[in-house]
């Protein structure tokens, strides 16, 4: 039996939670380990438990984007499973994942019967809204502010703070933090050393410690006002 704790289970009754995962099967996922590509139509809906699962969506000659980062108490394929048809994206395990996958009539029935709906709809409306601020921030052409606003969404889903400071260790791979904010690697490495140049950060490996979130957030800030000017 899963904890409670996993803030999407925590969110329902123990009853729908019991109904959910009574039948839910644990699957592990190495690095790069395929979840479900675009189109998949399985009736399956997936609770993150560990790790991290990349959302990528590709165009017509196979170029990949990083849309979305799923992390422990996220739901994967919620969209599918309301809209009943194929998966709109590619999930890509970004680091050692685990996943609970749950049949999408049982959370159909959860959401009709229970209070699993609110948990639901919140789980994809923080999806949308990531996707609404990711759009804004890249039409800016601004790498620093898209890396520095993906580096803080992180930080307030995983971070610890330390003395006015916070630590996040990435859940993947600096490559697709890069992707996540539309960056080949390069570019945001040139980002990250002129950031911690200036001593808003420092890092090393998948290591982050946001020295001054003020100034982080002032990066972010300014290139999302050059955006909306635009």
């Amino acid at each position: 039996m899963l904890a409670p704790q996993i803030p999407f289970l925590a969110c329902i009754s123990p009853a729908d939670r019991a109904r959910l995962t009574e039948y839910a099967v644990n699957r592990w996922l190495g690095r790069g380990d395929i979840l479900y590509l675009a189109g998949d139509s399985r009736p399956l809906i997936y609770l993150v438990t560990r790790g991290a699962i990349k959302l990528v969506g590709r165009d017509r000659r196979g170029n990949e984007a990083v849309l979305g980062l799923a992390l422990p108490g996220d739901l994967v394929g919620a969209e599918a499973a309301i809209d009943g048809l194929s998966q709109p994206t590619d999930a890509i395990a970004a680091a050692p994942s685990s996943v609970l996958a749950i049949e999408t009539a049982r959370l159909l029935d959860a959401m009709e019967t229970g209070g699993a709906a609110v948990a639901v709809a919140r789980s994809v409306s923080t999806r949308l809204r990531w996707s609404y601020a990711s759009t804004l921030e890249r039409s800016a052409r601004d790498a620093p502010a898209r890396l520095a606003a993906r580096i803080l969404e992180l930080a307030e889903a995983i971070g610890r703070p330390c003395g006015g400071a916070i630590e996040v260790d990435l859940p993947m791979a600096r490559t697709d933090l890069a992707g996540l904010a539309g960056m080949c690697r390069e570019s945001a490495s040139k980002a990250m050393g002129a950031l911690r140049r200036e001593g808003v950060l420092d890092f090393r490996g998948r290591h982050i410690r946001i020295l001054r979130p003020d100034l982080l957030d002032r990066v972010r800030s300014e290139g999302l006002s050059r955006a909306r000017e635009k």
